[in-house]
C-alpha cells in the first residue's frame, strides 16, 4: 500500500493570542451558536440575538478583534429598547484605547448620542478603521435543541460599537458576505467570549468548529507573536523564507507521488497540480504530502492533510487543479506565520485561557464525519 509523505515543521512558541467562542456556563449549560463558511471569500460568519426584541445577527466572525461592532445604520440595527449609550465620562469608556466624544446632530439613536463614547473598530481584512460609538444592549446566543437549530440562552448585556455603513461605507468592505458586524473572539477584556465569561462567571474555555462547506453550518460554543491563528485569512499566510522552505520540501515530496505539476499556478498560489481521477472529486482526503506542525515539544503535532493543505480551484480557462492552500506572506510581514481558515476547517479546537493550552483533533474527515455534522446535546441539570 503507497503511504503519503511526511513534512515536518516546528514551531518553538505557539502561544494562543485568539480564541473561540464555546462557553461553559457554571449552570452547566452549553451555548451554542452556527458558523457558517461564505462561498464568495472563504470567510466565516457567526450568528448571534441582539437588542430587544431579540434580532438574529450575522457578523463576520474574527479570532483577534478586540470589540464587537455592528452596523447601525437604521434597517440593520433598528430601535432597542434595551439599547443605551456609553457616556463618555464613564470608567468604562476611559478604558478604550483610542477613543473620542461622540456629538449627534439628528434624533438620538443606536450610534448616535450626545457626549457618548466615541471608538475606532476595525475591519480585519482591510485593516480600515471607522468612527462608531459604543453602546450596551442585550444579546443571547442558542440553547443546544432538537436539530441543528436552537431557542436563544440566557440573555446577558453587550458592550459593543455602533457604526454606520452609510458614512463608513469600507468598513464592511472584503468581509464575510452577508455580515452586519464583527463578533470579536480576541484575547482582549471586551471581546464576545471575554464579555461571555465575565456574565456567567465561567472559566475561559472556548471550542470552535469551523465548517468547509458553505452549504452547511459548523458550531461556535462559548467557550503578537510569531504564530497565530485567524479566521479572517482564508489560507495560511508564510514569511517568505518559511514559505519557500515549506514549498519546496512539498514539491519534493510529491515528487514520488506521480502528479503533474501545472506551471503557472493559479493564483494566488504557488504550487497546483493537475487533477486526477485517482484523487477523487474533492470530498474526503485527497492523497498528497502530510504536513506536520511540531509545537513546542516534539511530542505535540498538528497533523494537515490533504482535505486542510489543498485547494480545488477550477478556473475560466478550464483548468482544474489541487493547489497547496498556503500562500507568500512576504518578507517582513507583522506575523511571521498565520494559520487560516482552510487549515482550521474541520478540526475542532478548544482554547482554555485559563491555563494556557490549545486542544486540537486533528482531522474531522480522517473520522468520516465533519463540523457540519456536530450536535451538542444540553447538559443543563
Amino acid at each position: 500500500m503507497t503511504t503519503t509523505p511526511l513534512i515536518t515543521l516546528t514551531f518553538f512558541s505557539f502561544f494562543f493570542f485568539f480564541f473561540s467562542v464555546r462557553l461553559h456556563c457554571s449552570s452547566a449549560q452549553t451555548l451554542v451558536t452556527p458558523v457558517s463558511k461564505d462561498k464568495s471569500t472563504s470567510l466565516y460568519t457567526l450568528s448571534i440575538y441582539v437588542k430587544t426584541p431579540l434580532q438574529l445577527s450575522k457578523l463576520h466572525l474574527d479570532l483577534g478583534s478586540y470589540i464587537p461592532w455592528h452596523d447601525c445604520d437604521r434597517g440593520r440595527y433598528n430601535d432597542s429598547s434595551s439599547y443605551r449609550p456609553v457616556h463618555a465620562k464613564t470608567a468604562l469608556c476611559k478604558e478604550m484605547i483610542p477613543r473620542a466624544i461622540g456629538y449627534c446632530y439628528e434624533p438620538a439613536h443606536p450610534g448616535c448620542a450626545n457626549n457618548s463614547c466615541g471608538f475606532f473598530p476595525e475591519n480585519p481584512v482591510t485593516r480600515e478603521s471607522s468612527a462608531g460609538d459604543l453602546i450596551q444592549d442585550k444579546f443571547a446566543l442558542l440553547l443546544p435543541g432538537a436539530g441543528k437549530r436552537g431557542q436563544p440562552g440566557p440573555i446577558s448585556k453587550l458592550l459593543l460599537s455602533c457604526v454606520s455603513s452609510t458614512i463608513f461605507s469600507k468598513l464592511l468592505r472584503g468581509l464575510a458576505g452577508g455580515s452586519v458586524g464583527l463578533a470579536s473572539l480576541g484575547r482582549y477584556n471586551h471581546s464576545l467570549p471575554a464579555q461571555l465569561s465575565t456574565s456567567f462567571s465561567s472559566p475561559q474555555i472556548f471550542s470552535i468548529c469551523l465548517p468547509s462547506s458553505s452549504k452547511d453550518p459548523g458550531i461556535d460554543e462559548l467557550g503578537r507573536g510569531g504564530v497565530k491563528i485567524s479566521s479572517s485569512k482564508p489560507y495560511s499566510e508564510l514569511e517568505t523564507s518559511v514559505f519557500r522552505a515549506l514549498t519546496d520540501a512539498f514539491v519534493k515530496e510529491a515528487g514520488g507521488l506521480n502528479l503533474s505539476l501545472i506551471q503557472p499556478a493559479v493564483e494566488p498560489f504557488k504550487v497546483c497540480y493537475a487533477v486526477d481521477e485517482k484523487q477523487g472529486s474533492g470530498a474526503g482526503d485527497p492523497p498528497f504530502p502530510t504536513i506536520d506542525l511540531v509545537l513546542q515539544g516534539e511530542e505535540v503535532i498538528w497533523r494537515i492533510s490533504g482535505s486542510n493543505s489543498m485547494v480545488r480551484v477550477m478556473t475560466k480557462n478550464n483548468v482544474d487543479a489541487w493547489c497547496l492552500g498556503f500562500v507568500d506572506g512576504g518578507d517582513a510581514p507583522r506575523t511571521s506565520i498565520i494559520i487560516g481558515g482552510r487549515q482550521l476547517e474541520d478540526n475542532l479546537l478548544q482554547f482554555d485561557l485559563d491555563s494556557g493550552r490549545l486542544g486540537f483533533s486533528w482531522s474531522l474527515l480522517l473520522r468520516n464525519t465533519s463540523c457540519s455534522n456536530f450536535y451538542v446535546k444540553s447538559t443543563t441539570n
